[in-house]
């Protein structure tokens, strides 16, 4: 075969070659996805649904102080109160903890993972819940959630001071804003009267609220997010259970209620501390 043979016409029907130039766009495949598998979440997408979490999440948590302050009426302890609601919660979420761990137990074993548990379920849960109910107990829901609430200013100020991370001015705005709010709310100018000892339970709460972000969102443990709340939750209920046990914090609840004041039920009893079986009769 001779180069004039190589460069032949083929016999076929021709084909119109596309010339090469500068000019020419050149296309990259992209890889559809594959056939039953759904497409990556968009920015969009993760932003609607993050808030939704949070506006959620707040709703719950607010309406805690609601059925708090019922409990506490009914003669429930803050500290019988909490724990109550720290081990529902864990046991809600020891299932899907569970799962979500699949791949992730060797990550029980090192130490950095139970310093960041350990942290998040003394402070963030036990703490922040038991400070929160122990104000509720004083003050009304709205001002001891307001209290609370000033956890994310102190998460701002702690970044500033330990991170060098200085608040861009609309942060600072906010904060001002939010301190505007709760002087309001305190009615420090008029002539309420509120309960130092709750105000100090509040702002211990607030303290909680900041160390439930700053060691919630450090990821350094690399555990799930439920796996890490469950484990929080746990630690947090074993604290409070212990503390309960030696006397620190009193654990004292109704198990029944009379329909109406003055009416006996039967069987009704008050149990109080950890030395209370059987149940005493009322007084």
């Amino acid at each position: 075969m001779t180069i004039h043979d190589r460069h032949a016409a083929p016999t076929g029907p021709a084909t119109p070659a596309t010339p090469l130039t500068a000019d020419a766009p050149t296309v990259t495949p992209t890889s559809a996805p594959a056939p039953g598998r759904a497409a990556s979440p968009t920015p969009l997408r993760l932003l609607v649904l993050g808030l939704l979490v949070a506006v959620f999440s707040a709703l719950t948590f607010g309406s805690s102080g609601a059925v708090a302050k019922s409990l506490l009426v009914q003669g429930w302890s803050p500290g019988a109160a909490v724990t109550a609601r720290i081990v529902l919660g864990a046991v809600i979420l020891a299932v899907p903890a569970a799962l979500s761990m699949r791949g992730h137990w060797h990550l029980l074993r090192r130490p950095v993972t139970w310093a960041h548990v350990t942290t998040f379920g003394i402070l963030a849960v036990a703490g922040a819940q038991l400070f929160y109910f122990l104000a509720v107990e004083r003050l009304s829901v709205g001002v001891a959630l307001m209290l609370e609430y000033l956890g994310p200013i102190l998460v701002v100020g702690w970044l500033w001071l330990v991170r060098g991370q200085r608040p861009r001015p609309l942060t600072v705005v906010g904060i001002g804003v939010a301190m505007l709010g709760l002087l309001l709310v305190l009615d420090v100018l008029g002539d309420a009267r509120l309960s130092g000892i709750g105000v100090m339970w509040g702002l211990f709460a607030a303290v909680g609220l900041a160390a439930f972000f700053v060691v919630g969102a450090d990821d350094a443990t690399g555990l799930p997010p439920l796996a890490f709340a469950c484990l929080g939750l746990l630690v947090g209920a074993a604290t409070l259970l212990l503390a309960g046990a030696v006397g620190l914090v009193p654990m004292h609840w109704t198990r029944w209620t009379s329909p109406s004041p003055g009416m006996p039920s039967p069987g009704g009893c008050r149990c109080s501390g950890w030395a209370s079986w059987p149940p005493r009769s009322p007084t």
